[in-house]
C-alpha cells in the first residue's frame, strides 16, 4: 500500500443502478472513516444524501499498488449495507491531503498504471464498492510539501483514467475531487486537456473550502467563498463561482461538477474589539479582519502542535465542527442566530456567514443553512450537477446544512436561502440576529470540506 495515497471509501450514492452519471441532481458527502467515534455507520443519514464519501487515516512508507484498510476492515460492512439499503451507492475514495505523496509514481507509466487499476477494481469488486472517488492533491503542483511531482502528471492522469474506466467497465462511478486552481500541466499553467477527463469522470467535485484558515491565513476570512468580491490579496482570484467558471471555460461539463462546500469552521483571535469595514471597489465586508497569533480554542477535530506525513513540524490548527456552534451555545438550534455573547453575520460579498465576539476577540467563519442555500441555488442555476459536503461529522442530527441544500436542489419550490440579501454585491448588512434568540414566530429558517486529512489507500 501507499503511504501517503489514502483511500477513503467514499459512499456515493446516486439514485439509480447503471452508469455512474445519472444525469439527476447530486447531493454527495464525506463520511470520514477516521472519525468514525463522532458519526458511527448507524447513525448516518443516508436517506438524505446521493453520495457519501468515507476517509481513513493511515500512513504507508512506500508506494505500493495494494490496496488495504489498515485493519479497519469493519467499518466496510455496515457502510455498504446501509448505504444500498438506502439506495445510496458507495464509492473508494483514493488520495488526499496526506495520502498523495507517491500518487504521480503509481501512475507514471503504462505498467504502473495497469497494476494500479487492477487493484482499485479488485478492491472495489471484493467490498461492493460502487465506484472509486479519486483525490490527488495535486497532479503537477505540490500539496502537503514532500509529494512526488512531474511535469506530465496531468498527462498522466489522464493516461490511468482511460485505463482506470477500460478495467473498471462503464458502470462503476468515477469520480474525483480537484483543487479550484485546476489542474496543471507541463507547462505550469492549466492543463490544455481539462474537458478530456469528462470523458472517464462521472463527476468532479471542486474542493471550494480552506481558502482562508487559521494555520495560514494573514487575517480572517471565509473558509469557502463563493465569491471573492471583497477579499484581501491571498484570496483574491480563488473562490467557488471562479473555480466553476475556470473548469467550464476549460472545456470540463457543468454538468458534471460538484460544488465542495465545508461543514467546519475556522476561530480567530482578532486584533481589535470592534470589526473594521474592508472596501473594494464601492463594496463592503467585515468578514476580513486583522488577526492575532494567538491560537483560538477550537472543537473535537482541533489538532495540536505536531509532525506531518512529510516529517515536518506542524502548528497547531484549531477548528469547529458547525454542530458544535450550536452545541457550545454560540448559535441557537436552528443555526440562525448568534448566542453566548456571539452576533451572527452574513457576509453578502462571499456568501458565508462568521460569527464575531467583542469581548473574547473571538472571530469563528464558518458555512450554515444560509450559506449551504446560497451556493447549492448557485449550483442548480449553473447547470452544475449539485453539491458536496465535507463532512458529514459536521452536520446536525437534523441535517440542518443538507436539508437546506436539498431544499434548492430537489424542491419543487425554491426559497430564498438568504432573504433580503444580495449574495455577491458587498452590501453591508446589519447582523442577521443579535445574540439574544427571537421568538419562535419570529425566528427564520436560513439555508446553507476540510483538508482531506488521509494517509494511504484503503
Amino acid at each position: 500500500m501507499l503511504s501517503s495515497v489514502v483511500v477513503a471509501a467514499a459512499f456515493a450514492g446516486i439514485a439509480s443502478a447503471g452508469k455512474g452519471f445519472t444525469g439527476k441532481p447530486v447531493i454527495a458527502g464525506y463520511w470520514p472513516s477516521y472519525a468514525a467515534d463522532l458519526l458511527q455507520p448507524k447513525d448516518i443519514q443516508f436517506g438524505e444524501f446521493t453520495h457519501i464519501v468515507r476517509h481513513w487515516f493511515v500512513a504507508e512508507s512506500t508506494p505500493t499498488y495494494e490496496l488495504g484498510f489498515g485493519g479497519a476492515e469493519n467499518l466496510i460492512a455496515p457502510v455498504v449495507s446501509r448505504a444500498k439499503k438506502a439506495g445510496v451507492s458507495v464509492s473508494l475514495s483514493i488520495g488526499g491531503w496526506t495520502g498523495s505523496i507517491y500518487f504521480s509514481d503509481l501512475v507514471a507509466n503504462a505498467t504502473g498504471r495497469a497494476a494500479y487499476a487492477k487493484s482499485i477494481k479488485k478492491t472495489l469488486d471484493k467490498y461492493g464498492f460502487s465506484g472509486a472517488d479519486l483525490d490527488w492533491e495535486f497532479p503537477g503542483s505540490q500539496g502537503i510539501g514532500c509529494n512526488t511531482i512531474r511535469p506530465e502528471d496531468a498527462d498522466n492522469f489522464l493516461a490511468f483514467l482511460k485505463v482506470l474506466r477500460d478495467t473498471v467497465g462503464p458502470d462503476t462511478r468515477l469520480s474525483a475531487a480537484v483543487s479550484v486552481g485546476g489542474i496543471l500541466g507541463a507547462d505550469g499553467n492549466l492543463y490544455q486537456r481539462t474537458g478530456d477527463l469528462a470523458k472517464y469522470l462521472d463527476y468532479v467535485t471542486i474542493m471550494a473550502y480552506d481558502i482562508y484558515g487559521y494555520g495560514w491565513s494573514a487575517t480572517t476570512g471565509p473558509v469557502g467563498q463563493l465569491y471573492d468580491t471583497c477579499a484581501t490579496d491571498e484570496g483574491s482570484g480563488v473562490s467557488g463561482a471562479l473555480a466553476v467558471k475556470l473548469w467550464t471555460d476549460a472545456g470540463f461539463p457543468a454538468k458534471k461538477l460538484l460544488l465542495g462546500m465545508p461543514a467546519y469552521a475556522y476561530p480567530y483571535k482578532t486584533a481589535s474589539s470592534k470589526l473594521a469595514q474592508r472596501k473594494v471597489n464601492g463594496k463592503t465586508s467585515l468578514a476580513y479582519q486583522n488577526r492575532t497569533d494567538e491560537v483560538p480554542k477550537g472543537g473535537v477535530t482541533s489538532a495540536g502542535e505536531g509532525t506531518d506525513s512529510c516529517g515536518n513540524p506542524t502548528a497547531a490548527a484549531p477548528s469547529w465542527l458547525f454542530k458544535e456552534l450550536i452545541s457550545t451555545g454560540k448559535l441557537t438550534s436552528n443555526g440562525t442566530v448568534g448566542k453566548g455573547g456571539f452576533t451572527r453575520y452574513f457576509d453578502a460579498c462571499s456568501g458565508t456567514p462568521f460569527l464575531f465576539n467583542s469581548k473574547t476577540r473571538d472571530f469563528i467563519a464558518y458555512d450554515d443553512p444560509a450559506s449551504f442555500g446560497v451556493k447549492a441555488q448557485f449550483a442548480r442555476k449553473n447547470g452544475l450537477a449539485g453539491i458536496n459536503m465535507f463532512d458529514l461529522t459536521g452536520d446536525t442530527k437534523e441535517s440542518l446544512l443538507v436539508n437546506a441544500a436539498r431544499a434548492q436542489l430537489l424542491g419543487e419550490s425554491f426559497p430564498d436561502p438568504a432573504p433580503g440579501i444580495t449574495v455577491g454585491d458587498g452590501t453591508i448588512n446589519a447582523p442577521l440576529a443579535t445574540s439574544t434568540p427571537p421568538s419562535s414566530s419570529s425566528s427564520r429558517r436560513a439555508h446553507v470540506p476540510r483538508l482531506f486529512a488521509f494517509g494511504r489507500l484503503f
